[in-house]
């Protein structure tokens, strides 16, 4: 298509009936319509009449309203005046769900007169079957709130349109969908609806939603304005100040940026929950000036070190060690967690340090950490030490010695658990020589085959497919699919699925489809509630099979279904 709108203007008379020719023997109905519409431009005034006629023919015939306000789209793209005017507004009258997500394309080609009816769709309330908690409209929600946007319309807006905007932002209860409206709508703005604006934002409660969007309104006012307005960017003893990674917050000019930054490491120290405190306090640190960020990192990684459970404490590390830039820090957080008594947390700590370390550092690390699993035979829940070991031995598979690998495989042998033992292997197997690792795979895929318990079956042929090549992983994705359609509890079934479901995806639809089709015949013996959860997890799949457009009719005629109940 890219190539046909590059040069379609260019194409002599004689080669644009040939390219007509060409489009019109093609199959897919969505690509035909789309190349009808590009060439319609340049053909001559009864050849784009009968282009137009033949688009309408297939909006006629279509059954989906999603289709039909595709091809509307397309249709009023290549047409003009009162014709087109009567195309938009059909495509305005289209379901929700159609209008929602296909009203971005058509506005370019909405007239003055439709302007406020479109202005109406985008900020309306999304309908309550898009918002339903209990199944899988997500996807539906992601694809329409990347479609059901200003940003799209406002470069058509005229200064009455923004005043709508703005006075129906004042009477709701304000947050992110209507920061994205003004974010959207700012660089339109005159000034004094930018003060509006400004305004509307001070009586917000949360923090990040109204100190970004207060300062990428500011940014905006002409530059005298600028300093006078700065002060509006206040600080409040909140729970989550402003992310300076969001995109709002990089397009703002430096001066405003900083003086956001500081509000914001202002804001996250005042955080009580120190988890939350220190993955905030991660984000700050790499934008304040560099001649106070070490002795920043310092108290953020000494508030880390005080969160009590290791658990919680290695995401954190394994976020803050690679950003530290500080030779002298990098090192006494390394000692600190050799210093670590307790032998699981120490082997723990270490290992989720170890990929950020020089090469000359790793060996004897390596050492360290094997020398603590190995003494955690003592541990007197076999099945806990047997996770712990099983997890660091799979985390280590690639730095280990040629010395050390029987010694990990030794200990892997031990397991009472299969499944502790597949994903030792499974991570071991490539790190082994050819004949080796072969026969470890073998092993690790007979073996997880084995296993009685459905759930158990499932989770251990899933940890072998990431190693496997066509043809043999479609043939192991398909055990682990039964496997897991067979598990009796809803949430492991349903984390079993979460789990193949991007591998499901990979696939072909031809070869997605039978075990679809398979899959969501057996879980449709199950009860209402169990089935939505299911597809839930699986809505990438259909996805893949039907676009967008089956993900949002498939939740739509779920939301219909349950209201017979």
């Amino acid at each position: 298509m890219e190539v046909l709108e590059g040069w379609a203007p260019y194409l002599s008379k004689a080669l644009l009936h040939e390219a007509l020719k060409a489009v019109r023997k093609v199959k897919n109905k969505f690509d035909r319509i789309d190349a009808l519409a590009v060439l319609a431009a340049y053909l001559p005034a009864k050849l784009k009449e009968e282009v137009q006629q033949e688009i309408e023919q297939t909006i006629r015939m279509a059954d989906d309203e999603s289709d039909r306000a595709i091809f509307l789209v397309r249709l009023a793209s290549c047409t003009r005046g009162k014709k087109q005017t009567a195309i938009c507004q059909q495509a305005l009258n289209a379901v929700p769900a159609s209008r929602y997500t296909w009203i971005a394309d058509l506005a370019p080609y909405i007239p003055d007169s439709l302007l406020q009816e479109a202005l109406e769709i985008v900020t309306a309330p999304i309908p309550d079957y898009l918002l339903a908690k209990d199944f899988f409209s997500r996807a539906s929600l992601r694809e329409i709130s990347d479609h059901q946007s200003l940003e799209a319309l406002a470069p058509h807006l005229k200064e009455f349109h923004f005043r709508d905007v703005l006075q129906s932002i004042k009477g709701s209860d304000y947050g992110q969908r209507e920061a994205r409206f003004l974010a959207e709508i700012a660089p339109y703005l005159s000034s004094s609806l930018l003060q509006e604006a400004l305004e509307i934002t001070q009586d917000v409660d949360d923090h990040t939603t109204r100190t970004t969007t207060a300062a990428y309104l500011i940014s905006h006012l002409p530059e005298e304005q600028q300093k006078q307005a700065l002060p509006s960017i206040r600080t409040v003893n909140y729970r989550f100040p402003p992310d300076p990674q969001r995109p709002l917050y990089s397009q703002l000019p430096s001066e405003i940026r900083n003086v956001v930054t500081r509000e914001t490491l202002r804001a996250a120290l005042t955080i009580k929950d120190k988890v939350t405190q220190v993955k905030t306090l991660a984000t700050i640190v790499p934008h304040l000036p560099k001649e106070i960020q070490e002795e920043t990192w310092r108290m953020t990684v000494r508030k880390a070190w005080t969160i009590k459970s290791y658990e919680e404490r290695l995401p954190l590390l394994k976020v803050l060690f690679p950003l530290v830039s500080s030779d002298s820090l990098r090192n006494e957080i390394l000692q600190t967690a050799r210093k670590i008594a307790a032998k699981a947390e120490r082997a723990e700590t270490l290992t989720t340090l170890l990929p950020f370390l020089p090469e000359d550092q790793r060996e004897q690390i390596v050492h360290d950490i094997m020398q603590s699993i190995q003494s955690l035979d003592l541990h007197p829940y076999p099945r806990t030490r047997e996770k712990i070991q099983a997890r660091i031995l799979a985390a280590l598979a690639s730095h280990l010695p040629e010395a050390l690998k029987e010694e990990a495989l030794r200990i892997s042998h031990s397991f009472e658990s299969e499944l502790f033992k597949v994903l030792t292997w499974s991570a071991l197997a490539p790190f082994l020589s050819e004949k080796f690792g072969t026969e470890i795979w073998q092993e690790a895929l007979e073996l997880a085959r084995s296993i009685e318990s459905d759930s158990l079956r499932a989770g251990a042929l899933t940890i072998i497919l990431p190693h496997l090549a066509e043809p043999a992983r479609s043939a192991v994705l398909s055990e682990a699919l039964q496997a897991a359609r067979e598990i009796e509890s809803d949430f492991q079934r349903s984390v079993t699925l979460t789990l193949l479901s991007p591998y499901l995806t990979q696939l072909s639809p031809t070869k997605l489809y039978p075990l679809w089709s398979h899959t969501l015949h057996f879980l449709a013996g199950r009860i209402r509630s169990a089935l939505v959860a299911d597809l839930r997890t699986l809505w990438p799949a259909i996805e893949v099979l039907g676009g967008p457009r089956a993900t949002a009719e498939t939740a739509r005629e779920i939301y219909e279904i349950g209201d017979w109940w």
